[in-house]
């Protein structure tokens, strides 16, 4: 049977992972639920649903607990603990709904999709450079502003161009650029 003092340093590593900060103060966060519900105003020219609303709010609290910057693996796994979340309020169309977000669940684009990569083009530059305070890795090896504009005009082209790639893809290219690097 595990120790008490375990299972409290084991909580206390999952207050501090990457994710748990992403998903209280950081970038995946309320701020950019707020921001994915501009963008699917902006994207379908209505608003979501009661029922897309709440899964908007929790498509991303499965950082929770997760090194997402720094696992491939946990990244690719964050859709799950909405979905199932979202399964228990609202049936099979919730969780295929923020299943469908993610690239690498498995499962078909959902609406959330475009709307979720959307967002990142909306984000205001202040809380851009906010984030990569919060979440230096974000940044790799960049100054902060560079880091902004880089990734904004990476999200640019990539909405403009129809992508729609995770935005995530851009924080892995710059890190595996920056380990080639070095």
């Amino acid at each position: 049977m595990e120790s008490l003092t375990n299972r409290i340093m084991t909580y206390i590593n999952r207050l501090f992972t990457e994710g748990t900060v992403s998903i209280t103060i950081g970038g995946h966060s309320v701020i950019h639920s707020m921001l994915v519900v501009t963008a699917w105003r902006r994207l379908y020219h209505r608003w979501p649903a009661l029922w897309q609303l709440v899964c908007i709010f929790l498509h991303d609290v499965g950082h929770f607990g997760k090194n997402y910057l720094t696992s491939v693996e946990e990244k690719n796994q964050h859709w799950e603990l909405g979905a199932w979340i979202a399964y228990n309020l609202f049936g099979v169309k919730g969780f295929k709904f923020i299943a469908g977000h993610d690239a690498h669940s498995g499962f078909p684009h959902s609406d959330l999709y475009k709307p979720d990569k959307y967002a990142w083009l909306l984000a205001p530059v202040w809380w851009l450079l906010y984030n990569n305070f919060i979440e230096p890795k974000v940044r790799a090896s960049m100054s902060g502003i560079d880091a902004v504009r880089d990734f904004k005009r990476k999200v640019r082209h990539n909405i403009e161009s129809g992508e729609y790639r995770p935005s995530h893809d851009f924080y892995l290219e710059r890190a595996h650029k920056e380990d080639r690097n070095a």
